[in-house]
């Protein structure tokens, strides 16, 4: 393990060595200079016509329930590539995220920040932060649910932006799901009127999640049973069928099973 381990290491080095001796296309530089530049000019006339610079795959959408869809993908031209999250209600563009690339080449830091800048602000390592558009109308609760997300992190949990892929692990490294992570980030200081909240949740494995949590601990929330058991027959007659990871594989399975899958396997998956 520790030979394949450093073979690993020396590749990633030798691979960052490699880009910092080649010679810089310019060329690169320059689709990307204009293709920031005009996306970057478009969000800031008109924030829904990012879109057509994105070019996103309609085959690739995904339904979230209730009149919402999301599609994700990317975007590049040079060197860096930008990934999105483009969310929909019927149809129409209504919010979205973007995640930009920096190149590694350090040579071309200093460029790309200022290619950057208009739009997008940076840590402290010149890692370029998500931008998020409408996230705070995304954050909000289905059919106007009176109740709020109480702090930045729990409005996460409850947007699209999260992840909308049900599960525990997944991908070649068993990492943890991005959606299981938000809620773990939270989970603590969840109280039941806030699992009631996840259940109007726009994203569709936060609301399984919550129904998972409801079905683990039923006593809990014996003040709302009525009013969840019928929210959980709304969410699984609006989608029957929900995107989740086994192994390494991304795929699509029944809500119901998948919910009763986690609550029997759970203590597996968590170990």
């Amino acid at each position: 393990m520790k030979t394949a381990g450093f073979i690993l290491l020396l590749m990633i080095t030798s691979s960052i060595v490699y880009a910092q001796e080649a010679k810089i296309e310019e060329a690169w530089v320059k689709k990307d200079s204009v293709f920031i530049s005009n996306y970057i000019k478009a969000i800031k006339d008109n924030a829904l016509e990012i879109e057509g610079y994105l070019e996103p795959i309609k085959k690739w959408e995904d339904n979230l329930g209730f009149g919402y869809s999301s599609i994700e993908g990317s975007m590049g031209k040079g060197y860096v590539t930008v990934f999105y999250q483009l969310i929909y209600y019927k149809d129409k563009l209504i919010s979205y995220k973007l995640n930009p690339q920096m190149p590694r080449d350090d040579r071309l830091t200093d460029r790309y920040k200022q290619f950057y800048s208009p739009l997008y602000r940076f840590d402290d390592n010149n890692n370029v932060e998500t931008y998020y558009y409408n996230f705070e109308e995304m954050a909000k609760p289905l059919n106007g649910f009176p109740r709020e997300p109480s702090n930045m992190a729990l409005s996460y949990l409850m947007t699209p932006f999260s992840g909308i892929v049900y599960g525990y692990t997944g991908d070649f490294t068993s990492s943890i799901l991005p959606n299981r992570e938000a809620y773990h980030d939270v989970r603590e200081q969840l109280i039941p009127e806030d699992y009631l909240m996840l259940l109007f949740s726009k994203n569709p494995a936060t609301r399984l999640t919550a129904i998972e949590e409801y079905y683990r601990n039923t006593a809990k929330f014996e003040k709302y049973k009525a009013e969840i058991e019928n929210r959980i027959q709304t969410i699984f007659k609006e989608l029957p069928e929900t995107k989740t990871m086994f192994g390494c594989v991304l795929t699509s399975d029944d809500s119901k099973k998948l919910v009763e899958f986690y609550l029997k396997e759970i203590k597996n998956y968590s170990k």
